[in-house]
């Protein structure tokens, strides 16, 4: 698999997206929770079409414009964090 840490500019890609979801998201944590899980469905997207970091790099960057609501909804994967009682 190609990491994204293999990727250049992919934290600067990630802080985009970031403050786009959090310009629309109704609070900061959603907002950013909404960025991460789009930019790690987007990543699982390119590495089932990618082989190496350089075809990763382009595959990542069209799967970032590809993902949708419908493909956050069927790849995301969420789950608290925090067990509350």
């Amino acid at each position: 698999m190609a990491a994204p840490s293999c990727v250049a500019a992919t934290g600067c890609s990630l802080g985009a997206l970031a403050a786009a979801y959090a310009g629309i998201a109704p609070d900061p944590l959603t907002g950013l929770v909404a960025a991460h899980t789009h930019f790690a469905v987007a990543a699982e997207l390119a590495e089932a079409i990618a082989s190496r970091p350089g075809s990763f790099a382009a595959a990542f960057i069209d799967a970032l414009d590809a993902v949708n609501e419908a493909s956050i909804r069927g790849r995301g994967k969420i789950e608290s964090a925090i067990k509350l009682s």
